[in-house]
């Protein structure tokens, strides 16, 4: 039963930091990137009808909504409590509803960076040339981005994920019935960052307020962020195959659980704005130069 209980404990703690903890640094997130803007003189130039107060309305209903999942999450919670008691519970119906309630829990995340994104493209539409200038002084490497250490570990991890694969498949195991699967989700994981990452370093500027510096920092938050994230991925993946090959897959639960919160940890640390330099915002034009 200690599987049960455990499950049930990491549960809860999945409530309070996705709905609560991640809120939080979201709502504070957004409220920095508003600051920094309303305090940059060229919204009341060229955007005297851009609307704050929306922005705040939206955000006070997007804690709200969060604070109704957080409590709406006793229920599945009540469920899986109810489930766990009987001695053969089905392990792969909580992973479900775990994974389930956590794209639950991500929703109104996905739905407040739309809406972010909505309102950047149409500052964008409406900035003038100076202000959507593209190029960049420098070009920049990988590496100015994120340690060689970190790009070592991820590809190592792939190369392990690829080793596993293929020793299973020539030396199969019942409880792995798929072991090229873990191989292809991590090829299809690590391709579609690679695009991400190159966009983010040599694509066009989004958001035309942001000065290079502010554009520069928040890449290499968000490069480190996926290059943990794939790392975490493919840890997991072979982590609960090996619990199923020790038949411990009841902890595949709180595996499970414990994952989701990491990367959403991991992605935390990419929420963070720094107060804009007095002397960037009265230095606008060569900003955007720069940008």
């Amino acid at each position: 039963m200690i599987e049960a209980y455990a499950t049930l404990a990491v549960f809860m703690v999945q409530i309070l930091v996705v709905s609560v903890l991640h809120t939080a640094w979201v709502i504070r997130y957004f409220q920095g990137k508003l600051e920094n803007h309303y305090a940059d003189e060229r919204y009341a130039r060229f955007f005297p009808d851009w609307d704050r107060a929306r922005m705040d309305r939206f955000l006070a209903g997007f804690r709200t909504v969060n604070i109704g999942i957080a409590l709406l999450g006793v229920v599945p919670l009540f469920w899986l409590f109810d489930m766990m008691q009987s001695p053969d519970w089905d392990v792969w119906a909580v992973r479900r509803v775990i994974s389930q309630y956590f794209m639950v829990q991500m929703a109104p995340f996905m739905v407040l960076t739309a809406n972010w994104m909505w309102l950047v493209i149409k500052v964008r539409r409406r900035a003038p040339p100076e202000v959507k200038r593209t190029a960049s002084l420098q070009r920049r490497q990988l590496f100015d981005f994120v340690s060689p250490a970190t790009v070592f570990i991820a590809v190592l991890a792939y190369v392990l994920c690829a080793g596993l694969s293929l020793y299973f498949l020539q030396n199969p195991v019942p409880e792995i019935s798929h072991p090229v699967r873990p191989l292809a989700m991590a090829t299809e994981v690590y391709a579609i960052y690679a695009a991400v990452i190159y966009w983010m370093m040599y694509g066009k500027k989004v958001a035309p307020l942001d000065t290079h510096a502010e554009r520069m920092r928040e890449a290499a938050l968000g490069i480190k962020a996926m290059f943990y994230v794939g790392i975490i991925i493919i840890a997991h993946v072979w982590f609960n195959l090996g619990l199923e090959v020790l038949h411990v897959e009841r902890w595949i639960p709180v595996s499970t659980s414990v994952n989701l919160m990491v990367m959403i940890l991991v992605v935390s640390r990419c929420l963070t704005v720094p107060p804009r330099a007095p002397e960037a915002a009265g230095n606008l034009r060569q900003g955007a130069a720069l940008s």
